[in-house]
Protein backbone atom coordinates (compact mmCIF):
# COMPACT_ATOMS: atom_id res chain seq x y z
CA UNK A 1 0.00 0.00 0.00
CA UNK A 2 2.48 2.58 0.67
CA UNK A 3 4.56 1.61 -2.61
CA UNK A 4 1.61 2.64 -4.26
CA UNK A 5 1.03 5.51 -2.73
CA UNK A 6 4.54 6.94 -3.36
CA UNK A 7 3.83 5.82 -6.90
CA UNK A 8 0.62 7.98 -7.20
CA UNK A 9 2.38 10.87 -5.59
CA UNK A 10 5.43 10.62 -7.69
CA UNK A 11 4.00 10.77 -11.09
CA UNK A 12 1.24 12.91 -9.93
CA UNK A 13 3.51 15.70 -8.74
CA UNK A 14 5.45 15.10 -12.46
CA UNK A 15 2.43 15.49 -14.12
CA UNK A 16 1.54 18.12 -12.60
CA UNK A 17 4.60 20.03 -13.53
CA UNK A 18 4.14 19.46 -16.73
CA UNK A 19 1.04 21.84 -17.42
CA UNK A 20 0.41 23.76 -14.11
CA UNK A 21 2.51 27.51 -13.31
CA UNK A 22 5.86 26.00 -13.90
CA UNK A 23 4.99 25.21 -17.46
CA UNK A 24 4.58 28.48 -18.92
CA UNK A 25 6.95 29.37 -21.56
CA UNK A 26 7.00 33.34 -20.39
CA UNK A 27 9.88 35.53 -20.27
CA UNK A 28 8.49 36.83 -17.57
CA UNK A 29 6.26 35.78 -15.34
CA UNK A 30 4.81 36.87 -11.83
CA UNK A 31 1.45 34.41 -10.97
CA UNK A 32 1.14 36.18 -7.39
CA UNK A 33 1.40 33.46 -5.26
CA UNK A 34 2.24 34.51 -2.14
CA UNK A 35 0.72 34.20 1.39
CA UNK A 36 -2.90 36.19 1.72
CA UNK A 37 -3.02 39.33 3.17
CA UNK A 38 0.26 40.19 2.69
CA UNK A 39 0.99 43.42 1.19
CA UNK A 40 2.85 43.42 -2.04
CA UNK A 41 5.14 45.55 -1.38
CA UNK A 42 6.14 43.99 2.00
CA UNK A 43 9.31 41.92 0.17
CA UNK A 44 7.55 39.69 -2.10
CA UNK A 45 9.55 38.56 -4.87
CA UNK A 46 9.03 35.34 -7.03
CA UNK A 47 7.85 34.17 -10.55
CA UNK A 48 10.44 34.22 -13.43
CA UNK A 49 12.59 37.11 -15.54
CA UNK A 50 12.88 39.89 -12.45
CA UNK A 51 16.21 41.18 -11.47
CA UNK A 52 17.64 39.01 -8.77
CA UNK A 53 16.61 39.19 -5.40
CA UNK A 54 14.50 42.35 -6.67
CA UNK A 55 11.39 42.12 -4.83
CA UNK A 56 7.91 44.41 -5.68
CA UNK A 57 8.67 47.96 -4.22
CA UNK A 58 7.24 51.84 -4.60
CA UNK A 59 6.11 54.12 -2.03
CA UNK A 60 2.22 54.12 -2.72
CA UNK A 61 2.12 50.40 -3.77
CA UNK A 62 1.77 49.05 0.20
CA UNK A 63 -2.36 49.47 -0.83
CA UNK A 64 -2.17 46.28 -3.26
CA UNK A 65 -2.91 43.04 -1.16
CA UNK A 66 -2.98 39.29 -2.04
CA UNK A 67 -6.00 37.66 -2.13
CA UNK A 68 -7.33 34.27 -0.83
CA UNK A 69 -7.93 33.00 -3.89
CA UNK A 70 -6.65 33.56 -7.74
CA UNK A 71 -8.32 34.94 -10.52
CA UNK A 72 -9.27 31.58 -13.15
CA UNK A 73 -10.29 32.12 -16.87
CA UNK A 74 -11.48 28.55 -18.90
CA UNK A 75 -8.59 26.25 -19.60
CA UNK A 76 -5.70 29.06 -18.94
CA UNK A 77 -3.42 27.59 -16.44
CA UNK A 78 -3.41 30.13 -13.35
CA UNK A 79 -1.77 29.84 -9.59
CA UNK A 80 -3.56 30.35 -6.41
CA UNK A 81 -3.43 33.52 -5.44
CA UNK A 82 -3.73 36.86 -7.15
CA UNK A 83 -3.04 40.50 -5.90
CA UNK A 84 -5.93 43.51 -5.35
CA UNK A 85 -5.77 46.87 -5.41
CA UNK A 86 -8.17 49.29 -4.08
CA UNK A 87 -7.90 53.39 -4.10
CA UNK A 88 -9.38 56.60 -3.85
CA UNK A 89 -5.97 58.25 -4.72
CA UNK A 90 -3.32 56.48 -6.58
CA UNK A 91 -1.59 52.98 -5.99
CA UNK A 92 1.62 52.37 -8.20
CA UNK A 93 4.10 48.96 -7.28
CA UNK A 94 7.07 47.88 -9.58
CA UNK A 95 9.29 45.27 -9.79
CA UNK A 96 13.03 45.42 -11.90
CA UNK A 97 12.87 43.14 -15.00
CA UNK A 98 15.63 40.78 -14.99
CA UNK A 99 16.19 40.16 -18.85
CA UNK A 100 16.37 41.84 -22.11
CA UNK A 101 13.34 41.58 -24.97
CA UNK A 102 13.36 42.66 -28.08
CA UNK A 103 11.36 42.37 -31.07
CA UNK A 104 8.24 41.27 -31.07
CA UNK A 105 6.98 40.86 -27.74
CA UNK A 106 3.33 39.82 -26.26
CA UNK A 107 1.89 40.06 -22.88
CA UNK A 108 -1.24 38.94 -21.10
CA UNK A 109 -2.83 39.50 -17.59
CA UNK A 110 -6.01 38.69 -15.91
CA UNK A 111 -8.20 41.43 -14.38
CA UNK A 112 -11.12 41.61 -12.82
CA UNK A 113 -12.51 45.36 -12.05
CA UNK A 114 -15.06 45.29 -8.72
CA UNK A 115 -15.51 48.69 -8.67
CA UNK A 116 -15.08 51.89 -10.81
CA UNK A 117 -16.03 55.74 -10.11
CA UNK A 118 -18.64 57.12 -11.62
CA UNK A 119 -19.69 61.05 -12.57
CA UNK A 120 -17.10 63.32 -14.49
CA UNK A 121 -13.88 62.12 -12.81
CA UNK A 122 -10.64 60.70 -13.88
CA UNK A 123 -9.57 56.91 -12.64
CA UNK A 124 -7.73 54.33 -14.34
CA UNK A 125 -6.25 50.83 -13.85
CA UNK A 126 -2.98 49.99 -15.65
CA UNK A 127 -0.02 47.58 -16.12
CA UNK A 128 3.04 49.14 -17.73
CA UNK A 129 6.89 49.22 -17.80
CA UNK A 130 8.55 51.96 -16.52
CA UNK A 131 12.59 53.15 -16.08
CA UNK A 132 12.01 53.75 -12.51
CA UNK A 133 10.02 51.76 -9.78
CA UNK A 134 7.47 53.79 -8.79
CA UNK A 135 7.63 56.42 -11.47
CA UNK A 136 4.25 58.25 -12.10
CA UNK A 137 2.62 57.69 -15.54
CA UNK A 138 2.58 61.45 -16.54
CA UNK A 139 6.63 61.68 -15.66
CA UNK A 140 9.34 60.78 -18.36
CA UNK A 141 10.35 56.86 -18.93
CA UNK A 142 6.78 55.21 -19.14
CA UNK A 143 5.58 53.30 -21.74
CA UNK A 144 3.63 50.02 -23.15
CA UNK A 145 0.82 50.95 -21.65
CA UNK A 146 -1.92 48.49 -21.43
CA UNK A 147 -5.11 49.69 -19.54
CA UNK A 148 -8.08 47.05 -19.02
CA UNK A 149 -10.21 50.18 -17.38
CA UNK A 150 -9.91 53.91 -17.77
CA UNK A 151 -12.78 56.56 -17.10
CA UNK A 152 -11.45 60.44 -17.67
CA UNK A 153 -13.51 63.36 -17.05
CA UNK A 154 -17.25 61.67 -17.86
CA UNK A 155 -16.59 59.85 -20.39
CA UNK A 156 -17.69 56.17 -20.48
CA UNK A 157 -15.67 53.51 -19.07
CA UNK A 158 -13.44 51.91 -21.63
CA UNK A 159 -9.93 49.63 -22.44
CA UNK A 160 -6.91 50.87 -24.30
CA UNK A 161 -3.21 50.62 -24.67
CA UNK A 162 -0.28 53.17 -26.00
CA UNK A 163 3.15 51.66 -27.06
CA UNK A 164 4.87 54.86 -25.29
CA UNK A 165 5.25 58.49 -23.77
CA UNK A 166 2.76 60.11 -20.57
CA UNK A 167 -0.67 60.36 -20.21
CA UNK A 168 -2.75 62.88 -18.93
CA UNK A 169 -6.32 62.25 -20.53
CA UNK A 170 -7.22 59.45 -23.02
CA UNK A 171 -4.47 56.71 -24.40
CA UNK A 172 -3.52 56.48 -27.91
CA UNK A 173 -5.52 54.16 -28.70
CA UNK A 174 -9.31 53.32 -26.91
CA UNK A 175 -11.05 50.39 -27.30
CA UNK A 176 -14.99 50.23 -28.08
CA UNK A 177 -16.60 47.98 -24.91
CA UNK A 178 -16.33 48.54 -21.29
CA UNK A 179 -15.41 45.82 -18.87
CA UNK A 180 -18.55 44.40 -16.93
CA UNK A 181 -17.50 44.89 -12.59
CA UNK A 182 -17.40 41.27 -11.31
CA UNK A 183 -16.20 39.88 -14.14
CA UNK A 184 -12.86 37.97 -14.88
CA UNK A 185 -11.47 38.96 -18.49
CA UNK A 186 -7.34 38.29 -20.33
CA UNK A 187 -5.96 40.98 -21.40
CA UNK A 188 -3.71 40.19 -24.28
CA UNK A 189 -1.13 42.52 -25.76
CA UNK A 190 1.53 42.79 -28.96
CA UNK A 191 4.55 45.47 -28.82
CA UNK A 192 6.33 45.14 -32.47
CA UNK A 193 10.43 46.65 -32.60
CA UNK A 194 10.85 46.73 -28.49
CA UNK A 195 14.55 47.73 -28.28
CA UNK A 196 14.93 49.49 -31.67
CA UNK A 197 15.55 52.94 -32.98
CA UNK A 198 12.24 53.67 -34.41
CA UNK A 199 12.08 55.85 -37.80
CA UNK A 200 9.71 56.57 -40.56
CA UNK A 201 10.77 53.12 -42.37
CA UNK A 202 10.82 51.27 -38.88
CA UNK A 203 7.70 52.19 -37.07
CA UNK A 204 6.11 50.35 -34.26
CA UNK A 205 2.79 49.70 -32.92
CA UNK A 206 0.78 48.32 -29.76
CA UNK A 207 -2.35 45.98 -29.76
CA UNK A 208 -4.81 44.92 -27.37
CA UNK A 209 -7.39 42.45 -27.66
CA UNK A 210 -9.43 41.54 -24.59
CA UNK A 211 -11.49 37.78 -24.09
CA UNK A 212 -13.66 36.42 -21.86
CA UNK A 213 -13.26 32.91 -20.64
CA UNK A 214 -15.37 31.38 -23.05
CA UNK A 215 -13.62 33.32 -25.95
CA UNK A 216 -10.17 32.57 -24.37
CA UNK A 217 -10.72 28.64 -24.63
CA UNK A 218 -12.68 28.79 -28.14
CA UNK A 219 -9.45 30.47 -30.01
CA UNK A 220 -7.17 28.35 -27.78
CA UNK A 221 -8.78 25.37 -28.62
CA UNK A 222 -7.70 27.11 -32.42
CA UNK A 223 -4.02 27.77 -31.36
CA UNK A 224 -5.13 31.44 -30.37
CA UNK A 225 -3.64 33.10 -33.88
CA UNK A 226 -3.42 36.97 -34.21
CA UNK A 227 -5.14 36.40 -37.81
CA UNK A 228 -8.35 35.08 -36.06
CA UNK A 229 -8.21 37.50 -32.87
CA UNK A 230 -7.61 40.50 -35.58
CA UNK A 231 -10.64 39.04 -37.78
CA UNK A 232 -13.15 38.60 -35.51
CA UNK A 233 -16.38 40.21 -34.40
CA UNK A 234 -16.29 42.75 -31.44
CA UNK A 235 -18.65 41.31 -29.19
CA UNK A 236 -19.94 38.94 -26.28
CA UNK A 237 -20.33 35.82 -28.06
CA UNK A 238 -17.51 32.83 -28.01
CA UNK A 239 -16.50 33.26 -31.11
CA UNK A 240 -16.15 36.63 -30.90
CA UNK A 241 -13.57 39.34 -29.61
CA UNK A 242 -14.83 41.23 -26.21
CA UNK A 243 -12.63 44.37 -27.14
CA UNK A 244 -9.71 44.80 -29.61
CA UNK A 245 -7.78 48.12 -30.88
CA UNK A 246 -4.20 49.55 -32.21
CA UNK A 247 -2.15 52.24 -31.35
CA UNK A 248 -0.13 52.26 -34.72
CA UNK A 249 2.73 54.12 -36.58
CA UNK A 250 4.89 55.19 -33.37
CA UNK A 251 7.86 56.30 -35.32
CA UNK A 252 10.26 58.17 -32.55
CA UNK A 253 12.30 57.17 -29.66
CA UNK A 254 13.73 53.67 -28.38
CA UNK A 255 11.23 51.75 -26.34
CA UNK A 256 12.87 49.08 -24.41
CA UNK A 257 11.78 46.28 -21.99
CA UNK A 258 15.04 45.46 -20.07
CA UNK A 259 17.10 45.41 -17.49
CA UNK A 260 16.71 49.47 -16.93
CA UNK A 261 13.08 48.87 -16.54
CA UNK A 262 10.79 47.74 -14.43
CA UNK A 263 6.94 46.30 -14.74
CA UNK A 264 4.87 48.36 -12.92
CA UNK A 265 1.17 48.09 -11.82
CA UNK A 266 -1.43 51.20 -11.44
CA UNK A 267 -4.52 52.23 -9.86
CA UNK A 268 -6.08 56.21 -9.82
CA UNK A 269 -9.20 56.52 -7.93
CA UNK A 270 -10.76 59.55 -7.17
CA UNK A 271 -13.78 60.41 -4.74
CA UNK A 272 -15.25 56.48 -4.92
CA UNK A 273 -12.68 54.03 -5.52
CA UNK A 274 -11.26 51.83 -8.15
CA UNK A 275 -11.17 48.37 -7.39
CA UNK A 276 -9.22 46.00 -9.31
CA UNK A 277 -7.64 42.43 -9.35
CA UNK A 278 -4.48 41.46 -11.37
CA UNK A 279 -3.50 38.07 -11.63
CA UNK A 280 -1.39 36.05 -14.49
CA UNK A 281 1.23 38.63 -15.60
CA UNK A 282 3.44 37.33 -18.73
CA UNK A 283 5.56 38.91 -21.11
CA UNK A 284 6.87 36.83 -23.82
CA UNK A 285 7.90 36.39 -27.51
CA UNK A 286 4.47 34.54 -29.18
CA UNK A 287 0.91 34.31 -28.24
CA UNK A 288 1.60 30.82 -26.88
CA UNK A 289 4.05 31.92 -24.13
CA UNK A 290 1.75 33.98 -22.55
CA UNK A 291 -1.47 31.83 -22.47
CA UNK A 292 -0.50 28.59 -21.30
CA UNK A 293 -3.10 25.90 -21.09
CA UNK A 294 -2.91 22.13 -18.90
CA UNK A 295 -1.05 19.57 -21.60
CA UNK A 296 -3.09 16.70 -22.27
CA UNK A 297 0.14 14.64 -21.52
CA UNK A 298 0.01 15.89 -18.27
CA UNK A 299 -3.63 15.40 -17.71
CA UNK A 300 -3.17 11.75 -18.92
CA UNK A 301 -0.77 11.06 -16.63
CA UNK A 302 -2.61 11.74 -13.54
CA UNK A 303 -5.53 9.37 -14.64
CA UNK A 304 -3.31 7.04 -15.11
CA UNK A 305 -1.37 7.22 -12.02
CA UNK A 306 -4.86 7.22 -10.25
CA UNK A 307 -5.83 4.24 -11.53
CA UNK A 308 -2.76 2.54 -11.36
CA UNK A 309 -2.81 3.01 -7.79
CA UNK A 310 -6.50 2.26 -7.49
CA UNK A 311 -5.87 -1.57 -9.29
CA UNK A 312 -3.03 -1.80 -6.51
CA UNK A 313 -5.16 -1.52 -3.73
CA UNK A 314 -7.84 -3.69 -4.78
CA UNK A 315 -5.31 -6.50 -5.48
CA UNK A 316 -3.76 -5.83 -2.41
Amino acid sequence: MRKAKWSLALVTAAAAASFGPSARGATIYEPFDYDSGLSLTSGLGTGDGFAAGQTWGGGSGAGYTITAGGLSLGSLSVGGRAVSGSTTAGLTAGRQVGVTMTGDVFASFLFNIAARPTGAVDNFAEVRVHTTQAGAGSAAGVHFRMEPDQHNAGAAPKSGISYEGTNTGALAAVGSNAPATGTTYIYLAKFTNVGDTLGAVNTASATMWILTAAQFDNFRADGLTEGELSGAALGSGPTEVFDRTSDSSVAAGTFSLNTTNFVQLATLGTASPTTITYDELRFGTTLNDVTPVPEPAGLAALGVAAAAALLRRRRR
